[in-house]
């Protein structure tokens, strides 16, 4: 698995700082999206392959 680092700005409340319970709901739900926009990737990918190798 590949390293990274995610830093976002608090748009909404620039000077609050949220709770651990709060960034655990953040990283769990931006975790959650980047997952789910890999697997989307992923079968795009495989259609495409299987699209070159059937003649239909």
């Amino acid at each position: 698995m590949k390293e990274f680092v995610l830093i976002f700005r608090n748009s909404a409340n620039p000077g609050g700082q949220p709770s651990p319970e709060q960034m655990q709901e953040i990283m769990s739900n931006w975790m959650n999206s980047i997952t789910l926009s890999n697997t989307e990737n992923e079968k795009k990918s495989l259609k495409k392959e299987i699209s070159k190798l059937s003649p239909y």
